[in-house]
């Protein structure tokens, strides 16, 4: 006869098996079932979210990430997680910098490609390819004013019912940032600028 206390002990020492996994993905990090399938369905993917999320990262975007971007390359590349040069702590130092603001998701997708071919620090990449995104809402204004100051008759023309034309000042702005103007802010404040 086994004791109560015998059985609970190697219930203890069991591994969680997928669909516990599954249900604490969904509780505690407040993923989606499909994400959390996903993600508890391979071990090495399993394993590969756990040291992510244990270097910091949050939860939800690196899952966006792992059944995403990630998913999409190791399919075409015909690769497993495990060949990737990519690591965990990689992966949670890229959406730790898309999480603080210091870059753009969409700029996160640019450095991918070469973070899972050849690995690397993205702090290093986006310092030495100067990527930080531009938060800085007196630097923001400044390049507005450049291009507002640059096309008059656009502005004109939108101030006289053209509003269309904000598409085409939001891409003047990109152009002159190189794309790392933050697009919620760089939006508020030029919203500001061409109805003030």
């Amino acid at each position: 006869m086994v004791s109560v206390a015998q059985r609970e002990t190697w219930q203890a020492e069991l591994p969680e098996l997928p669909a516990q996994k599954r249900a604490r993905y969904e509780a505690a990090f407040g993923l989606s079932a499909y994400d959390a399938r996903v993600l508890s369905d391979e071990k090495a993917i399993t394993e590969f979210f756990e040291a992510t999320v244990a270097a910091g990262a949050d939860p939800k975007l690196t899952a966006n990430w792992l059944t995403q971007d990630i998913a999409a390359y190791l399919n075409t590349a015909k690769l497993t997680i495990d060949e990737l040069l990519l690591t965990p702590i990689m992966l949670a130092e890229l959406v730790q910098l898309i999480e603080a603001g210091t870059i753009s998701n969409k700029m996160g997708k640019d450095l991918l490609p070469e973070l899972l071919t050849e690995g690397g620090s993205p702090k290093a990449m986006v310092e030495k390819r100067g990527l930080s995104q531009i938060s800085d809402p007196a630097a923001i204004e400044a390049m507005i004013d450049e291009v507002l100051a640059a096309h008059p008759e656009e502005l004109a023309a939108y101030r006289n019912g053209k509003k269309k034309l904000q598409g085409f000042f939001v891409g003047q702005l990109m152009k002159q940032s190189g794309g790392r103007v933050d697009p919620k802010l760089s939006n508020q404040l030029l919203n500001q600028k061409l109805n003030g």
